[in-house]
């Protein structure tokens, strides 16, 4: 991996934003969610 990883935004913390942030904070990037509803679920994820 290169010596500087930079930091990934990831806009929408919907499922796809959610697993995506997820996978890549398993592989060691560095990433910040950013969501504009204030509730942590959504009807998608009942």
């Amino acid at each position: 991996m290169p010596e500087h990883i930079p930091e990934i935004a990831i806009v929408g913390g919907g499922l796809a934003g959610c697993e995506c942030a997820l996978a890549l904070a398993r592989s060691g990037v560095p990433c910040t969610l950013f969501e504009q509803k204030p509730e942590a679920f959504s009807p998608a994820h009942a």
